[in-house]
């Protein structure tokens, strides 16, 4: 996966415990050109499981209740449903991680996109503590600076979404190994996120497509400071938003010949590229948020 940027603590070693963990520098501000962020805490070894996945079906047409001004009508978001909506695979055993180990991995994963999404309140230190303590620091300061968007969506003063916020999505779950040798249950969440904004007179979408891979030591041989919930990755891209927002982490509506976002043969954004569940395209020239020029 290309133009990954690293940092951030990595999992403390199994026993005797490590006294003090590195304090972590904040990853880099996404440079100017991209606009698919990936951010990758500690690398993955080998991949020791099938995944199960459960993807969101769009609902009924004849359920949707559009915004003032339908800011989602034509796009993937018209079909969505609310963040209620989003729930996770039946859990079951893999690896050495049982039923409810996955269940309440599942639980914590989806907990912390619907906190990081839907009821961002910016208070870094309560988000942090959904993570392991190893980590927790560095979580909460990296949703209150720049690179926030990794993991919530925040607004610009004065700025605000409509409620009825819109999102389609898939979970897997897998085994993986880390650095250490020590086998690690990874959630993976496939969503995107659709905000709608009121804008000079009608509303205006933003969506943001959003891959996170959640780790979860096993318990056994891992210290205190690495039990719990890890972010190992995170992938954003991001449509329809300001372009000097968004470089310093925060969503609002761009104007539609200049905001983010990948765009159709005619020059307009291509909602239905970022509606995509899956992997986001790769960055180009035809992104106006972070081209040269």
């Amino acid at each position: 996966m290309p133009d990954i940027a690293s940092g951030g603590p990595a999992l403390p070693p199994a026993v005797p415990p490590t006294p003090d963990l590195p304090t972590p520098d904040l990853p880099p501000t996404p440079p100017r050109r991209r606009r698919r962020w990936p951010l990758l805490l500690f690398p993955v070894a080998v991949a020791v499981a099938v995944a199960a996945a459960v993807f969101l079906p769009p609902r009924p047409v004849a359920e949707l209740v559009q915004p003032s001004g339908d800011a989602f009508t034509g796009t993937p978001a018209a079909l969505w449903g609310p963040p209620e909506d989003l729930t996770v695979p039946p859990a079951r055993s893999v690896g050495p991680f049982g039923r409810e180990m996955v269940a309440d991995a599942l639980e914590d994963a989806r907990g912390a996109l619907i906190a990081g999404r839907v009821t961002w309140d910016r208070d870094g230190d309560a988000f942090g503590d959904r993570f392991a303590p190893g980590i927790r620091e560095w979580i909460g300061e990296l949703v209150t600076d720049t690179g926030r968007t990794f993991l919530v969506s925040e607004f610009r003063a004065g700025t605000a979404a409509r409620p009825d916020v819109r999102v389609t999505g898939d979970f897997a779950f897998s085994t993986e190994i880390d650095d250490h040798g020590r086998p690690v249950l990874q959630v993976r969440t496939r969503t995107v996120w659709a905000y709608a904004f009121p804008h000079a007179g009608r509303d205006r979408p933003v969506m943001l497509s959003v891959t996170v891979d959640w780790w979860f030591p096993h318990p056994d041989g891992t210290t205190a400071e690495g039990v719990g919930m890890w972010m190992h990755l995170s992938q954003v891209d991001v449509a329809g938003a300001d372009c000097a927002d968004l470089r310093l982490g925060y969503l609002s509506p761009g104007e539609p010949a200049t905001a983010s976002g990948p765009r159709d043969d005619s020059g307009r954004i291509d909602w239905a590229a970022i509606g995509k569940v899956g992997d986001a395209p790769e960055p180009g020239p035809d992104d106006l948020c972070f081209h040269e020029g």
